[in-house]
C-alpha cells in the first residue's frame, strides 16, 4: 500500500491558490481536509489580496503570503521568496497551476512540491498527478488530496468565514437598504474562467 506523501510528524505545508474568487472559494474544502488529515499540519496560503479577505478569518489557515502574478514586480517576488524560506516549509500544493509558482516553491527551497501536470510545459515539481478533463474543480481537488494522502477523500461544500465586524458592516448594508437579513443566494456572473465569458446586461432583463 501507498503512504502519504505527507509523511513528517507537525508538516509545514504551503498552498498555493492565488488567483480566481470562484476558484479560490472552492479550496476551503481542501484546505480544512488537509487539517482534518493531518491535525498537527502548519498551513499557510498563496493568496492575492481579494483572496486574503475572503480567507482572513477561517480557523483552518494559519498564515498567509500576497502574492498578485499580474501586478507584482520582480523585486517584490524576489522579497516573497525570501519571506517563504524563513518558514522552512516542508511541501508545497498547487492549487493554482503555472510555471511562477512551481518557481517559487523551487527557488524557496521547498523540498516537496505536488501539483497537476501542464501539458507541454517545464514544471519544478518533485510530484505530478494528471488532470481529468471534463469534471467540476470541486472533484479535482478532491483526486487531488488522495493522491497526496492515498486515502478515499470526500469534499465538504466551501464556506466562509466573517469576523464581528464584517457581520455589522453587512448588516448595516442590508439595513441601510431596506433589504431583509436573511439567506441569499449569491449569483458571480461575472466570472473569466472560461475563455473570459461574461453575461450580457440582456440577461438581467
Amino acid at each position: 500500500m501507498k503512504t502519504s506523501l505527507i509523511k513528517k510528524h507537525n508538516p509545514r505545508v504551503l498552498i498555493f491558490r492565488n488567483g480566481k474568487i470562484g476558484n479560490t472559494i472552492i479550496a476551503v474544502p481542501f484546505i480544512e481536509k488537509i487539517k482534518e488529515i493531518y491535525p498537527d499540519a502548519t498551513v499557510y496560503l498563496v493568496v492575492d489580496n481579494l483572496g486574503f479577505n475572503l480567507l482572513k478569518s477561517n480557523p483552518c489557515i494559519d498564515g498567509f503570503f500576497i502574492f498578485d502574478r499580474n501586478k507584482d514586480s520582480l523585486s517584490k517576488q524576489y522579497r516573497l521568496i525570501k519571506n517563504i524560506k524563513l518558514h522552512n516549509f516542508d511541501i508545497s500544493i498547487h492549487l493554482r497551476t503555472g510555471i511562477r509558482n512551481e518557481l517559487i516553491a523551487f527557488l524557496s527551497k521547498i523540498p516537496i512540491r505536488i501539483g497537476f501536470k501542464l501539458k507541454g510545459s517545464l514544471q519544478f515539481l518533485t510530484h505530478i498527478t494528471p488532470r481529468r478533463k471534463g469534471i467540476h474543480v470541486h472533484t479535482e481537488l478532491s483526486e487531488l488530496l488522495a493522491y497526496i494522502s492515498r486515502q478515499n477523500v470526500n469534499l465538504c461544500l466551501p464556506r466562509l468565514y466573517c469576523d464581528h465586524s464584517e457581520e455589522l458592516n453587512v448588516s448595516t448594508y442590508l439595513k441601510s437598504n431596506n433589504i431583509i437579513n436573511r439567506q441569499y443566494i449569491v449569483l458571480h456572473p461575472g466570472g473569466e474562467t472560461v475563455n473570459g465569458l461574461q453575461w450580457s446586461l440582456n440577461y438581467y432583463k
